[in-house]
């Protein structure tokens, strides 16, 4: 129990430095947001910006990204078991994904990330197929077996269903061949840069509209308004929030070693986050 106790006051202690090391590199505004996004700690969020990114329809970029954990978490896993075996690479991950998550509280939305994440490396390690309905239903009822009160939080709800709209509805809209019809999805050793670039568009319009569709109950009994503008600038700011997430995970890192080095890093991080600020505000 001590050693238990003492890893998890190590985690603190390490989301502690992350956050001192933020404060220096960052403007106060933007390591707040930061902070907000890489460790799920919403003590530094500024209120305007909070109401702002609320009112564009963006604040939920201010959570932890449950679809960022999740391709962290596979890219280290499929990264790992190129190089050692399978087991310890499942293993290893397993520790680094918990880890992350115990670091960031414990989020619904992150809680049933990394439980797909780890339901799809038990299924590769034992040779089958992970189903993403399946292993959303599953991930769905551990969290409210662990904790029946999630039935009523609205994070766990806009969590499950906008994964839902993606398995469900996009199928419907976007086909091994055409989007919406008349986008037909190009060969991608013989397209264009601009054709490939227009269908990722395409793409993150389709996705924000499945995810819209399916999250549009929760997010009217929660706000009572919907942003209409917030379709068009998701298309923008989701995309980006990868270099965001990127950029403030090395940051915390190089800053353990150099602030000089963390500088570096959270150059492309803050001019991301004054782009969003100035983008807000123009709508």
């Amino acid at each position: 129990i001590q050693s238990g106790s003492s890893y998890i006051s190590s985690i603190y202690r390490f989301a502690d430095s992350i956050k001192n090391i933020y404060q220096n590199v960052y403007s106060e505004q933007n390591a707040g947001i930061m902070q907000s996004i890489v460790l799920g700690d919403r003590s530094g969020l500024d209120d305007d910006v909070k109401r702002m990114y609320q009112k564009n329809g963006i604040s939920h970029i201010l959570a932890i990204s449950a679809l960022h954990v999740s391709l962290v978490g596979m890219f280290i896993y499929d990264w790992l078991k190129k190089r050692i075996a399978r087991i310890a690479s499942a293993c290893f991950s397993t520790f680094l994904i918990i880890s992350y998550l115990c670091m960031t509280g414990y989020s619904a939305s992150a809680s049933r990330a990394v439980i797909m994440i780890l339901v799809y490396m038990l299924a590769d390690v034992l040779g089958r197929t992970s189903d993403m309905a399946n292993t959303l239903g599953i991930a769905s009822v551990i969290l409210l077996w662990i904790n029946p009160y999630n039935l009523i939080n609205s994070a766990f709800w806009l969590s499950f269903l906008a994964v839902a709209g993606i398995i469900y509805i996009k199928p419907i809209l976007s086909d091994d061949r055409t989007i919406l019809i008349y986008i037909r999805r190009p060969d991608k050793k013989n397209a264009g840069f601009f054709q490939l670039i227009l269908f990722r568009i395409a793409d993150s319009v389709i996705t924000g509209m499945c995810v819209t569709i399916v999250t549009l109950p929760v997010i009217l009994i929660i706000s009572g308004q919907i942003p209409a503008i917030s379709l068009f600038l998701n298309v923008i700011v989701i995309p980006l929030m990868s270099l965001i997430m990127i950029s403030g995970i090395f940051t915390g890192i190089a800053g353990m070693l150099s602030l000089e080095a963390a500088y570096f890093f959270a150059g492309a991080g803050g001019y991301i986050l004054d782009f969003y600020y100035k983008l807000c505000s123009l709508s």
